[in-house]
């Protein structure tokens, strides 16, 4: 039987309703017919009365009185016994004692302990530390030293267990968290040394305050230490307190370049899982644990290991994080065409869903699945398309949830081909078709449109994105103008429509000197107020009308596609 892990992990917000405590001891004994290389271990219950008052209300059910039949368990140390997706069964031999479990001498966790009764009906549960520990004196996870010579016990509390109290208000399930998620950046601040000395707490806040929603933080470090974890969990911190939802992704180039076997990559993956969960199991839903940033290297194509490795990581992290989402990418490079290989764990778990990613070094000019010049031909609008719609096609069949953790408007790793102009016309169209199908995502990458020396949104350069292509990306359905050249000054953004002198002024907009244009989009600027005089047709985004007195305007959506 498989454990129920969406029971698992909504369980205990609502537990107002615990009666009794039930001290669940643990044995070893040395078995004659056993060799010395093993041991056994039996769960012993002893039931205690308990001091947690129960709130009144006349419609919460008693807990149950039924006699226990098994329990399910989940162990890990010296040998792995059971996961949360199966866990180990162990009869009951009598209403107080389970039958003996064989195992191998060492220490062990018990990270999972739940009772049923001969009705398959989970009856009793012990919490975990990460939540509701106020019901018990020694919650989850519980350690024991297993031996062939010595007993040795464990005291595992329980509380009583009722499904009718399955609702966490705190938890944020995939799809939930998938419609808050909107636009953001994938960031550097724990990744690459200088951006960890740049980073301020104003930097999520200019976030925060220009539009963005989301922040992929990317880490490197392998081994992370305590100033490290400081470092990360002030990161979490203000992102959450200026509403955005932080997604830590680990590259794991560890697997890719240094594991000497899957064994090897196995247990790093999930060392490291393990480690970050439980040192950031405190904070709120809105943080998201991404597993790999992207797969490449020997397991490039290896989908077979990943999602072997995947069921151990959702193990680990679920151990102390019951409710956390946890996203998990598919092999090549997070390529879309993958998904259909991607088996993510944990059942009907609904806090699990799938990050992938496409153009995420940005586009390219010469032909490759990556061409893109100016999207006026259908080859270059249907590589944008394409993957997109296979992403959709996979979350409709198998009902997972998805957010792209990287795209890139421009190459800018081989020394970028594309203008700002040229930038904003891929930014909209890849932002409009990823709000067609009401998918978040998350830009390659901050340090392209944030100067984090300066604290201030970098307006154009030869080799990065810049206020524009930023207002692109946060609305590829308004135009925006702005009172300097080169997208400085006051900025005021333009849905589809006319705008006389007053209604610029009101915005603040007496002075115009450049225009961002969408994608398929058309700004006519007029000398003369009511859209009178000469005027000027701009199809493309503008960096300097000159001397140009801009009185009155119209915004177009051409729909020429």
């Amino acid at each position: 039987m498989k454990l129920r892990s969406e029971k698992l992990k909504y369980l205990f917000l609502k537990l107002n309703i615990a009666l009794l405590l039930l001290a669940i001891t643990s044995c070893t004994s040395e078995e004659e017919n056993l060799p010395d290389t093993n041991t056994s271990l039996k769960f012993q219950i002893e039931l205690t009365s308990s001091n947690i008052n129960r709130q009144s209300s006349a419609d919460l059910p008693d807990c149950s009185e039924n006699a226990p039949a098994y329990a399910e368990v989940v162990l890990t140390g010296a040998e792995n016994v059971g996961s949360v997706s199966n866990p180990q069964r162990i009869n009951f031999a009598s209403d107080s004692e389970t039958e003996n479990l064989n195992l191998a001498p060492g220490n062990y966790q018990l990270v999972h302990f739940s009772v049923y009764d001969e009705n398959d009906t989970q009856i009793w549960i012990a919490p975990t530390d990460s939540e509701f520990s106020e019901f018990v004196s020694n919650p989850l996870p519980n350690s024991v030293n297993v031996t062939s010579y010595e007993q040795s016990s464990l005291s595992v509390q329980v509380v009583c267990y009722d499904n009718r109290t399955l609702i966490d208000p705190n938890a944020i399930t995939a799809a939930e968290y998938v419609s808050e998620l909107g636009v953001g950046f994938d960031v550097t601040w724990s990744e690459f040394n200088k951006y960890m000395e740049l980073y301020s707490s104003q930097v999520p806040q200019d976030f925060a305050d220009a539009g963005f929603t989301n922040v992929r933080i990317r880490m490197n470090e392998e081994n992370p230490d305590a100033q490290f974890i400081t470092d990360l969990r002030n990161q979490i911190s203000h992102s959450i307190d200026n509403g955005i939802y932080p997604i830590i992704a680990y590259q794991g180039h560890y697997l890719e370049e240094t594991a000497t076997s899957d064994e090897d990559a196995r247990e790093h993956l999930v060392n490291w899982w393990g480690n970050m969960a439980n040192e950031l199991k405190d904070f709120g839903p809105e943080l998201g644990f991404n597993v790999l940033v992207e797969i490449s290297g020997r397991y490039k194509e290896d989908y077979t290991a990943m999602n072997s490795f995947y069921e151990d990581v959702y193990d680990t992290i679920r151990s102390t994080n019951p409710t956390r989402n946890i996203i998990f990418p598919p092999v090549s490079i997070s390529n879309p065409e993958y998904l259909q290989f991607l088996e993510i764990p944990g059942g009907d778990d609904p806090y699990v869903m799938a990050e992938w990613h496409l153009y995420a070094a940005g586009p390219k000019k010469s032909q490759s699945k990556k061409y893109w010049v100016d999207g006026s031909t259908a080859e270059e609008r249907e590589n944008v398309t394409g993957p997109i719609e296979t992403a959709v096609q996979w979350m409709n069949e198998t009902g997972h949830v998805s957010w792209v953790g990287a795209w890139m408007a421009g190459n800018y790793n081989k020394e970028n081909e594309y203008s700002v102009e040229e930038q904003v016309d891929f930014a909209s169209f890849m932002t409009r078709t990823l709000e067609k199908y009401n998918i978040p995502h998350s830009v390659n990458a901050g340090n392209k449109y944030y100067d984090y020396e300066t604290n201030t949104w970098l307006n154009r350069t030869t080799d990065v994105a810049g206020i524009p292509v930023r207002d692109a990306i946060l609305d590829p359905d308004q135009a925006a103008i702005y009172a300097g050249a080169d997208y400085t000054g006051d900025s005021a953004r333009l849905a589809v429509g006319t705008y006389n002198s007053s209604d610029l002024s009101s915005m603040g907009m007496n002075n115009i000197t450049s225009v961002m244009v969408p994608f398929d989009y058309e700004v006519t600027v007029y000398d003369g107020d009511n859209l009178t005089g000469n005027s000027q047709v701009l199809d493309i985004t503008t960096r300097d009308l000159g001397s140009y007195n801009v009185r009155s305007m119209e915004v177009v959506y051409l729909n020429s596609y």
